[in-house]
């Protein structure tokens, strides 16, 4: 050990041992104490940045926050907008009578897609067709129970429109 390391250790012992011996010194007053915690460490100040640095981030968390409620409004508005475009494009073919639509940019085309369970009485429908636990409907198997030709009171086919589907190039 180095003449330099040997001194440091021996002053981080003697600090060690004051360290230890405060109480003795300060004996029946508190305020001593802690003044003399505050002038031999950094605890306070310590503490200090802790609580600024908490309140940083507590800033941070709410900016997030913030934008991302700003983000699902954007997102919902754009969802909503794509929706709306996909409608008038399937309006605009079905007038025009067009079942493709090849494009430069896409292939558009119509397809029919399965008809809708559309339930017209929910008490109307047999048992078999509810799952177990908290009462719902097994639309899966009443729609399997439908295409095989049961009627099923309380339950129909609703009509079925067309779906664009869009194969981008």
């Amino acid at each position: 050990m180095s003449e330099v390391e040997h001194r440091a250790q021996r002053q981080i012992e003697a600090a060690q041992m004051l360290r230890k011996n405060y109480a003795a010194v300060v004996e029946g007053d508190p305020e001593m104490l802690h003044d003399l915690l505050e002038g031999e460490t950094d605890l306070f100040e310590m503490i200090d940045r802790l609580i600024v640095s908490s309140d940083e981030a507590e800033v941070i968390v709410d900016g997030i926050k913030k934008r991302e409620e700003e983000l699902q409004a954007r997102r919902k508005f754009a969802e909503d907008r794509k929706a709306r475009i996909r409608t008038l494009i399937e309006q605009a073919m079905s007038v025009a009578d067009l079942k493709t639509l090849k494009r430069p940019l896409a292939t558009l085309s119509l397809s029919a897609r399965k008809p809708d369970v559309k339930v017209t009485e929910e008490a109307d429908i047999p048992t078999q067709f509810w799952k177990a636990g908290k009462p719902r409907l097994d639309k899966a198997g009443l729609r399997a129970a439908l295409e095989a030709g049961e009627t099923i009171p309380g339950a129909a086919f609703g009509n079925a429109a067309p779906t664009l589907i869009v194969r981008k190039k």
